[in-house]
């Protein structure tokens, strides 16, 4: 999932701040991370470090939307199913 969201990342658009466009500068796909939880180890957490990824991610007012975790959690919940009912049969 951290790849598919880092590949995802990789096609932020920039944004316009007023009249002026400000050109992605890669730090949230940089600061995308994996994590797992110390005792529960089949808990693990995909996120960025930056303050504004949610900004990116769910858009504003002024800046419209650019997905980037929820395709990536989306695509691995699929891939998630599959493993579940090849183990199954």
């Amino acid at each position: 999932m951290q790849e598919k969201a880092i590949r995802n990342a990789e096609k932020f658009r920039g944004h316009y701040q007023g009249k002026r466009f400000v050109r992605p500068t890669g730090a949230t796909k940089r600061s995308i991370s994996v994590s797992s939880g110390k005792l529960d180890r089949f808990k693990y957490r995909v996120m960025p470090s930056t303050h504004y990824a949610a900004y990116v991610e769910l858009g504003t007012r002024k800046m419209s939307a650019q997905p980037f975790i929820k395709p990536a959690f989306d695509a691995q919940k699929e891939q998630f199913k599959k493993d579940m009912e090849r183990l199954v049969k």
